[in-house]
């Protein structure tokens, strides 16, 4: 499910575990076994009013669940999300208080939004190095991995979900098609404005300072070519038609 671009643009730094079945899948069920090294499990108990709701110690994760209190709780290093089904979805925290198996296991998972016109939950996880995050499905529990916390589009069709924070300097982008379910990554285009041998060797780097500037326009405030090279007063993000290209303005 990664993007061409992904492959051909951005190089990516992958963890020596990614190279497993299970970080070359995107979309899985939560199962016995850790999910993309994250203990999620479904519960057969109604989520919420069972838990003890411990004040999280995260500003940005207090403020989106004083929104969906009937939906969503933490419950120290565990975070309960309502599941269709009067059922729930607990997700437990790795860290000094709950022992991990291995450093590289180490894990935050904040919730980041509720998004209700599609029924699913944004988790932003926090890796021992990097950042990535998930949708969460509120009928089944589903989870969609993606490189960080997506940001929607004005009439919510498309999602932009970008990740600087990876291993080696270089960055994630994924661009999701919110009309499906569950969400498919976009494919892109080779840019006709980007210099080539920066998309053949991987040295665009994109952040987390994006606006959509309309329905298929994103502005990259704060774009980088990697060390030694110029870098550009703008970089646009077009999403038409189903597909997606880079523009560069030097």
């Amino acid at each position: 499910m990664r993007a061409i671009f992904t492959a051909a643009v951005l190089l990516i730094a992958i963890p020596a575990h990614a190279q497993t079945d299970e970080w070359t899948k995107t979309t899985a069920m939560p199962s016995s076994r850790p999910l993309w090294g994250s203990k999620i499990e479904v519960e057969n108990q109604p989520c919420c009013a069972l838990a003890h709701g411990l004040r999280t110690t995260d500003i940005d994760e207090a403020a989106v669940l004083s929104t969906v209190r009937d939906r969503a709780v933490r419950d120290g290093p565990t975070l309960w999300l309502k599941l269709a089904g009067n059922r729930s979805l607990k997700i437990t925290d790795c860290d000094d208080e709950s022992p991990c198996p291995a450093p590289m296991e180490v894990r935050s998972h904040r919730l980041a939004a509720w998004w209700p016109k599609f029924r699913y939950y944004v988790v932003d996880v926090g890796l021992y190095e990097g950042q990535m995050a998930y949708l969460i499905r509120e009928t089944d529990g589903l989870v969609v991995r993606v490189p960080a916390p997506p940001v929607l589009s004005p009439d919510e069709q498309f999602a932009v979900s970008s990740n600087p924070d990876v291993e080696n300097g270089s960055g994630d982008l994924e661009i999701l098609n919110m009309r499906v379910d569950p969400p498919t990554v976009l494919p892109f285009q080779e840019s006709s404005t980007c210099p080539r041998d920066l998309q053949e060797f991987g040295l665009i780097t994109v952040g987390g300072d994006l606006r959509w500037n309309d329905n298929a326009h994103v502005l990259f405030t704060n774009p980088s070519f990697g060390q030694g090279n110029k870098k550009p007063k703008e970089l646009l993000l077009e999403v038409i038609d189903g597909k997606s290209e880079l523009e560069c303005k030097f």
